[in-house]
């Protein structure tokens, strides 16, 4: 699958790249050349996973005030950035509903195992995605049962959650 990026600006709503299934952000390239041949094998790794943010209504009395998609892919994008700074391996999963969670885990497992999955604060603290936050955690329990899981408080402490667990 080739990466693709997250391009907020596209005038269409459709023509967003920030939704496609499973998205995948590339990690920093020099992050991981500079450390040396077969860097990516032994780098250890991380699995992001958040709400899509195509399929949230950020004007909902229960989402923080002020929270919009741009300020969640710019924090996301930035724990990414720094873990990959920091020479770690770094994915992101952005999940779309409770029906489609399963399968999107699955695939992204079947890729590689992953030493920390960070969960978003979205998925567990939200009461309209609580049915969506058991399935995910059924599904990583079931297919990643030695992985850490570590959980943000917000879009952009992902990298502090994954790091209590490097």
């Amino acid at each position: 699958m080739a990466p693709k990026s997250y391009d907020l600006a596209a005038a269409d709503e459709d023509q967003r790249s920030y939704a496609i299934e499973p998205v995948r952000l590339p990690v920093n390239s020099t992050a991981l050349t500079n450390l040396g041949p077969g860097a990516r094998a032994t780098a250890k790794s991380v699995l992001i996973i958040g709400p899509d943010p195509r399929y949230i209504d950020f004007s909902a009395p229960y989402l923080p005030p002020g929270m919009t998609a741009e300020k969640f892919i710019a924090g996301v994008n930035g724990a990414r950035d720094r873990l990959a700074d920091a020479g770690y391996c770094v994915q992101v999963l952005l999940t779309k509903n409770e029906e489609t969670v399963e399968q999107q885990v699955s695939d992204a497992l079947k890729e590689r195992s992953y030493d920390v999955t960070v969960v978003g604060v979205g998925l567990r603290t939200l009461s309209p995605m609580a049915a969506h936050f058991e399935r995910l955690i059924n599904a990583l329990h079931e297919k990643a049962p030695r992985t850490k899981i570590a959980f943000n408080s917000k879009p952009d402490d992902s990298d502090a959650a994954a790091l209590r667990w490097l």
